[in-house]
C-alpha cells in the first residue's frame, strides 16, 4: 500500500507539474469521483511521516558524488504560505516573508521553516541533495533550531563518512554549532568565515581554508 502509495505522488507531481493534492489527484484519471482520489491521497499523507526515510535514502543516494572538497551547504530558509488558515502545526508570525524569493525582507508571516543541505564541487554546475526538512516549532516533538541543524549534519555526515568540506550558512556560527563542528574535527565554513582544519588519517592536518584550528573569539568550551 504504501509502495503503491509513493508511486502514484511521484508519478502525479511529475505529470502534473505541481505538488498541490487536488491537481496531483487529476493527473491520475482514475475511473472514480475526484474528490474519492483526493480524500485517499490525503489520508496517506497524513497516515505515515516519511520524511526520516527519503532523508536517509537522499543522503546515501548523493554520498558517492561527495568528495574530499566537495562542499555539502547546510541551509535555513522558510515556505511562507500566506494565505493558510488550517494547515497542521502553522507557525504564526515566525517565518521571514520572501516574497520576491532573494531572501528575508525581515517581514514576519506564516509559514514553516526550511533545513536543507545540496551538494556541489566549487568549479562544477551540479547540485545533488542530501537533506530536505520542512519543521515548525509549534510541533510536537520539537527541540530547538540548533537540533534540526545537527540533524541535517548527522546524517550527511555519517553518509558520507566526513568527505566534504561542509558549507554553513544562516545559524551556523552560533557556539552550540561551532563548538562541536570543532570538537568533532570536521572541515567546514560558516558563514563568519571559519575553516578549522581536519586532520589526516594519512598525514598532517590538511587546510580547509586560510584560517583555521582557533576558537572565535569569545568562545569557549562548554
Amino acid at each position: 500500500m504504501l509502495r503503491r502509495f509513493v508511486s502514484e505522488m511521484l508519478y502525479g507531481i511529475q505529470a502534473a507539474e505541481d505538488v498541490k493534492v487536488s491537481e496531483i489527484a487529476r493527473s491520475l484519471a482514475e475511473p472514480i469521483r475526484l474528490l474519492k482520489t483526493e480524500t485517499r491521497l490525503c489520508r496517506n499523507l497524513a497516515g505515515v511521516d516519511l520524511t526520516d526515510r527519503i532523508n536517509r535514502f537522499l543522503a546515501w543516494e548523493g554520498s558517492g558524488s561527495v568528495q574530499a572538497d566537495t562542499v555539502p551547504a547546510l541551509d535555513l530558509g522558510d515556505l511562507t504560505k500566506k494565505y493558510a488558515k488550517a494547515m497542521e502545526h502553522l507557525a504564526r508570525s515566525a517565518v521571514r516573508r520572501t516574497p520576491s524569493g532573494d531572501g528575508s525582507t525581515g517581514e514576519l508571516a506564516k509559514g514553516y521553516w526550511l533545513c536543507s543541505c545540496v551538494a556541489a564541487e566549487v568549479c562544477g554546475n551540479r547540485i545533488v541533495p542530501l537533506y530536505g526538512e520542512l519543521y515548525s516549532q509549534r510541533a510536537e516533538g520539537f527541540e530547538s533550531e540548533n537540533a534540526q541543524m545537527w540533524k541535517a549534519i548527522d546524517l550527511v555526515s555519517q553518509a558520507t563518512d566526513g568527505r566534504g568540506i561542509s558549507r554553513l550558512d544562516r545559524g551556523g556560527d552560533r557556539r552550540h554549532i561551532l563548538i562541536p563542528l570543532l570538537d568533532r574535527r570536521l572541515r567546514f565554513e560558516s558563514a563568519a568565515g571559519w575553516r578549522p582544519a581536519r586532520p589526516d588519517a594519512r598525514g598532517p592536518s590538511r587546510r580547509a581554508g586560510t584560517r583555521c584550528g582557533r576558537r572565535p573569539a569569545g568562545v569557549g568550551a562548554t
